[in-house]
């Protein structure tokens, strides 16, 4: 594998160990080798053949949220996350991906139709007694003493079916402004659906026609974790189904998924693929930039404090769009929190890996939460939102968590 563009990000290291200080492991761990540099200083010796991988190697490199915030740090820009991703990619070749990650991202991701029987599945389980008898059961003993604790993580699916399911593949409105489609992301496919239906009725109130073609998984666990024959395989399904549409732009509530897409066009190296890539907008930028937004009539007397997502500030540059956005909702309070782009312990599965770590990155946050007062805690980002819900929950707080176009949609609605 051609790894020189990596070499020259390694290269740009100057070893200074600003990293460390931005870098949420180190910060809980303070072990050297769990940082940032020392990420970088571990490929630089695989790359140059000092070092094999081994199961250590892999711990290593697995232990980073890929929140870029060493990267935002480091006076040279050293893009530390794509020689992590890079080091996962070289452990998946030598060692395969587990059985549950390899069952998930070639069987389940790559067909709607197992998905959402899945989904399906976890509705019952969240529903019936099934969930009460498997947290009780005896059999809990066999398994790790987290493992309820990690079950919590998953919010209740809140529709009996994926929000896909329920709508229709084109919406149309009179004298559009413009005409969009919209990337519903997995988060909001199936957890999150009523993110989806405050998308659609902000759009409709805003005289934005939309497309809602059939879509396949963003590409980012599968990325994630070192497996880019997945990931690469759903990019070019993606691009396929979003052909042809007649769009200004494709929309989407998660920036996670908002930057996979944007990168397709580099990875797949197509025309097609890069014009599809050059329309991907995130649904707060897209609102504040282009359109003119309908500013609701209604107040709705709430005290919000925004949370930014990792791969909004430092993947998609997105910071100043959402807190516009919820400014123009007559009688919002808007609060920051400090800290507000620290990383809150989610980054995809690493929650589920490494539940208590995650949980005290988590814990910095929830603290700041609760210093603004807030009623909301806003967040543009699905995955964000389900940890943030679940640190809510498991410590009592009072707070909502909700996405900003949540937010917007209830003003609206207030109005009518």
């Amino acid at each position: 594998m051609d790894y020189s563009h990596l070499q020259k990000e390694i290269d740009h290291c100057s070893k200074c160990g600003g990293c460390l200080v931005a870098c949420p492991i180190y910060g809980e761990l303070g072990v050297e080798t769990m940082g940032s540099r020392g990420r970088v200083f571990l490929f630089s010796q695989y790359l140059e053949g000092n070092l094999e991988l081994s199961k250590k190697f892999a711990e290593i490199m697995s232990l980073c949220l890929l929140c870029k915030n060493c990267t935002a740090t480091c006076p040279n820009g050293v893009a530390t996350d794509q020689l992590v991703l890079a080091a996962r990619k070289e452990l998946v070749g030598k060692y395969g991906l587990p059985l549950i990650k390899k069952t998930v991202f070639h069987h389940l991701l790559k067909s709607n139709g197992r998905l959402n029987l899945a989904a399906r599945l976890l509705t019952v389980y969240q529903r019936t007694g099934l969930r009460w008898l498997v947290r009780k059961s005896r059999l809990l003993k066999v398994f790790p003493s987290d493992l309820e604790a990690k079950e919590k993580l998953l919010p209740d699916i809140q529709g009996g079916q994926p929000f896909l399911s329920e709508v229709a593949q084109r919406i149309s409105v009179e004298n559009p402004q413009k005409r969009i489609a919209y990337f519903t992301g997995c988060m909001t496919n199936y957890f999150f659906q009523n993110t989806g239906r405050s998308v659609l009725n902000v759009l409709k109130e805003n005289q934005v026609e939309v497309f809602l073609p059939d879509q396949l998984c963003c590409g980012v666990p599968a990325e994630a974790n070192g497996d880019e024959e997945t990931m690469l395989h759903l990019a070019e399904k993606n691009v396929k189904f979003f052909s042809g549409l007649e769009i200004d732009a494709i929309i989407t509530d998660c920036p996670s998924c908002g930057m996979a897409l944007k990168e397709y066009g580099e990875k797949l190296g197509t025309e097609e693929a890069q014009v599809f890539s050059s329309k991907v907008k995130d649904i707060t930028q897209f609102l504040m930039q282009d359109i003119e937004l309908k500013i609701p009539t209604s107040n709705i007397p709430v005290t919000v404090t925004y949370h930014d997502p990792c791969h909004a500030v430092r993947g998609l540059k997105i910071q100043k769009e959402p807190r516009e956005l919820l400014k123009k909702i007559p009688g919002l309070i808007l609060k920051e929190m400090n800290g507000a782009n620290q990383c809150c312990g989610s980054a995809g599965s690493f929650n589920l890996s490494y539940y208590q770590l995650s949980m005290q990155i988590l814990a910095k946050k929830l603290t700041n939460i609760t210093e603004t007062g807030a009623d909301v805690v806003a967040t543009a980002c699905p995955a964000c939102e389900m940890q943030i819900g679940h640190g809510v929950r498991q410590n009592h707080l009072p707070q909502k968590v909700m996405h900003p176009i949540e937010l917007l949609s209830e003003a609206y609605l207030a109005g009518d």
